[in-house]
């Protein structure tokens, strides 16, 4: 069985790209339109504390199954996640990790993903 098999949900991948300089002469973080693809979005840990101003801050992180001919780069964001049973996942997910998963030749991608929330 190969890993198309576990690829269950599906995803926009939107990888980041150089815009336009903002007024301050810096380059803008802009992100390319990404079209949909098939994905596997597991969580895998949560972390949740009180910040400086006594507010709850919980960083959810996530692992994520590719497919290897998609383009994803880090700093890239994830949206549009929708699960097996038609739910979409609300919010926006970054990439923090990209590995390549090798065997005689490139086999997927595993990428590692941060929701703040």
């Amino acid at each position: 069985m190969g890993v198309e098999a576990w690829l269950i949900h599906t995803c926009v991948v939107e990888n980041p790209a150089a815009g336009n300089e903002d007024r301050y002469g810096n380059i803008a973080l802009g992100y390319q339109a990404g079209v949909p693809t098939v994905c596997r979005l597991v969580e895998e840990q949560e972390r949740a504390w009180v910040d400086a101003l006594a507010q709850s801050v919980v960083v959810t992180v996530y692992k994520m199954l590719l497919p290897p001919d998609v383009e994803v780069k880090e700093r890239a964001r994830i949206s549009e996640v929708v699960l097996e049973d038609g739910t979409e996942v609300d919010g926006v997910f970054f990439v923090k990790a990209v590995l390549a998963r090798r065997g005689r030749g490139l086999q997927h991608q595993t990428v590692t993903l941060e929701r703040v929330g």
